[in-house]
């Protein structure tokens, strides 16, 4: 599996916010589609690239749910997400079974990624690729840069909308060999173009992911969704400043990562997930 970059800041691309205010997450599709020209597919993908470059901060609700295929084992992690342009983010996870036990923060200042390992109660820095930037031979660039042309060449799109609902949904499959080593199967959700019919309050969020589905080569499913978001939120640089041992409790470490795939929060699989030997784990968890 290609190393997908550690940053943060490419995640909360990827997450843009929903409405000003909590909705539920878009039920899965059924039979009642309604499909989607290739022509009005092209157009909203070049809207859609347009939309993202006027997202300069945001604080959202986000939960990922992990479920592995083999023995249905799920687990589900909330928190938030928090960016800001051009490349600094933080992600706080607890899982709700276990939020004491199991946590996940995340750091970026554009530098480096700050790991927090709980558990080992180390925290372990990852230099980020120069830039900041993910590299652009993954899925996820599609969701952050990726122009409409090429993600029609590399991926088979089908996109639909259901009679009364203010979404889009789009089926990805991947055409490339490298890529299917990414991911089998995935689906994006949007609030579609006309959302502000259905309530004017979601006029501002159309053409912006409220659910990102993937399925691994081991059958194992990742979903991530987002809710309440705040475009308005006062952040500063100094709200990503890199970790000091004087901040943290003496029993705690600072060390350098090693060399290699850092932890990956974009795209976690499960704690019980299975072993691949062509596909090496891109998430450690604490």
């Amino acid at each position: 599996m290609r190393h997908l970059g550690p940053t943060l800041a490419a995640l909360l691309l990827a997450v843009s916010p929903l409405a000003a205010q909590t909705n539920p997450a878009p039920a899965p599709p059924k039979n009642d589609k309604v499909p989607l020209s290739d022509a009005d597919l092209n157009d909203m993908l070049k809207a859609w690239e347009r939309k993202l470059t006027g997202i300069d901060r945001l604080e959202t609700k986000c939960s990922r749910v992990e479920i592995e295929a083999l023995r249905g084992k799920k687990q589900e992690f909330a928190g938030k997400a928090v960016f800001l342009k051009p490349n600094m983010a933080k992600l706080i996870l607890s899982n709700v079974e276990r939020p004491q036990e199991d946590r996940e923060y995340y750091i970026s200042n554009g530098n480096h990624l700050y790991e927090f390992q709980f558990r080992n109660k180390v925290v372990r820095v990852h230099d980020l690729p120069k830039g900041g930037g993910v590299s652009d031979d993954t899925f996820l660039a599609f969701l952050f840069g990726m122009k409409a042309e090429d993600a029609l060449k590399r991926y088979v799109l089908q996109a639909w909308s259901k009679p009364n609902q203010p979404f889009i949904y789009i089926r990805v499959s991947p055409k490339l060999p490298a890529d299917k080593q990414e991911f089998t199967e995935a689906q994006l959700v949007f609030w579609s173009q006309k959302a502000g019919d259905f309530n004017p309050a979601w006029a501002d969020w159309a053409l912006l992911p409220a659910r990102l589905w993937f399925k691994n080569p081991n059958d194992n499913t990742v979903t991530w969704t987002f809710s309440e978001p705040n475009l308005r939120v006062k952040l500063e640089k100094a709200d990503f400043v890199e970790p000091s041992l004087k901040d943290l409790p003496k029993e705690w470490r600072i060390e350098k990562a090693d060399a290699g795939p850092a932890a990956d929060p974009r795209r976690p699989q499960s704690t019980y997930t299975i072993p691949n030997p062509d596909v090496p784990p891109t998430k450690v968890r604490q």
